[in-house]
């Protein structure tokens, strides 16, 4: 099967290069949707491409797609919902989804996931650069209406987590997109070199960048006010999101906690990211929709302690794993952070779930699958 991928320039689509390669090989195409001189993540150089944004809704472009047996969406950013609408019925369409390509078309908005404090702060110090730039609510407007037409030409969904799959069909016209079971594999190979965390381990990692749906601004006031966080050590990623949003943050959390935050500003490679990491045996991640799953499933498999949002799928999504997952409210009830240190049966088993279920060679397995079912076909992979 011929397969062309639009992307942009992400630290994932490497990995999804390796697999779709691996799983088909020499019959895929990677464009790359890009003004940049050069690309910042992308390093693969098999069969990509990049392409100029105001080229994808030129007619020569369009042609171009129809060739293809199958076009992969990995994401839908803005920009490529006009595109959407444009490719004829008859070439199939699959949209691997991220997040927060869906969760922002949700009826409610950004409010449905933001917690009491942080919303306040919002609506203080972000909406109203939105309320005074009408041209972008005429454009949000605008989009609103197309939307309906964008997502009910999606021939195949895969969503991050399947649970989100019937969230999604229920908030978006997305009725006749059949779901397909295909996620990023954590790593790009074969390797995993994580080794499980060190046992006088105790730095805490707090959200995974400088979102709004972080809910930061809730945690740092539970550690501080309930003295779970005295010598430790709390690393905070904000290398991106609102500039703004993460300069208020560093204040917030140093105000409290002084020199034990470490704010993490710059983009750095996965390996030092990790490194960096690698004594977090506490992660919590307070959001409330699905996000940071790559940061979830790494530490899982580390042995750390991984703290999430009742109200976020992934919670469920986890549990039903298998995973042992602790709550936002498990924190909220206690004074002690060690209570919660996972024996080594439990890092085990943890482990061996992430593994089984988002390692290479499974998503090569899935890969197959998918190639098999839109391609009509009866294999078993």
């Amino acid at each position: 099967m011929n397969i062309v991928h639009l992307a942009i320039d992400e630290k994932f689509i490497d990995r999804a290069i390796n697999v779709f390669e691996t799983a088909n090989p020499n019959q895929n195409k990677f464009l790359i949707i890009s003004d940049a001189v050069s690309l910042k993540y992308i390093k693969s150089k098999t069969n990509v491409e990049v392409i100029k944004k105001k080229q994808i809704i030129e007619k020569k472009f369009i042609t171009k797609l129809c060739k293809y047996d199958l076009i992969v969406f990995h994401s839908l950013p803005r920009n490529f919902g006009k595109l959407i609408t444009l490719i004829p019925t008859n070439v199939k369409i699959l949209w691997i989804g991220w997040g927060y390509d869906y969760y922002e078309h949700f009826a409610g908005g950004i409010k449905k996931y933001l917690a009491p404090k942080t919303y306040r702060y919002f609506f203080k110090h972000k909406i109203k650069t939105i309320l005074f730039k009408p041209l972008r609510l005429v454009k949000n407007l605008v989009e609103g209406f197309n939307l309906k037409r964008i997502f009910s030409r999606i021939d195949y969904f895969a969503p991050v987590l399947n649970n989100e799959y019937e969230l999604c069909r229920n908030n978006l016209s997305l009725k006749k997109a059949k779901y397909i079971d295909w996620q990023y594999p954590l790593f790009t190979n074969n390797k995993t070199d994580l080794g499980y965390i060190d046992d006088e381990a105790s730095d805490i990692l707090l959200g995974n960048s400088a979102s709004y749906t972080c809910n930061h601004i809730e945690i740092i006031d539970l550690l501080f006010e309930r003295k779970l966080s005295t010598n430790n050590k709390i690393i905070i990623p904000l290398s991106y999101g609102d500039n703004i949003y993460q300069k208020f943050i560093i204040d917030y959390a140093k105000k409290r906690f002084g020199n034990n935050v470490i704010p993490l500003v710059d983009f750095i490679p996965l390996t030092q990211y990790n490194k960096t990491i690698s004594n977090c045996r506490y992660v919590i991640m307070n959001h409330l929709r699905q996000q940071a799953m790559g940061n979830i499933y790494e530490r899982l498999l580390c042995g750390a302690s991984v703290f999430l949002n009742t109200d976020n799928p992934a919670y469920d999504f986890c549990c039903k794993l298998g995973l042992k997952i602790f709550s936002i409210k498990d924190l909220e009830e206690s004074n002690c952070l060690k209570k919660f240190n996972l024996d080594q049966q439990n890092m085990i088993n943890n482990k061996e779930i992430i593994l089984n279920n988002f390692c290479y060679n499974m998503s090569i397995k899935k890969t197959k699958r998918l190639i098999s079912i839109i391609d009509d076909k009866k294999g078993i992979f």
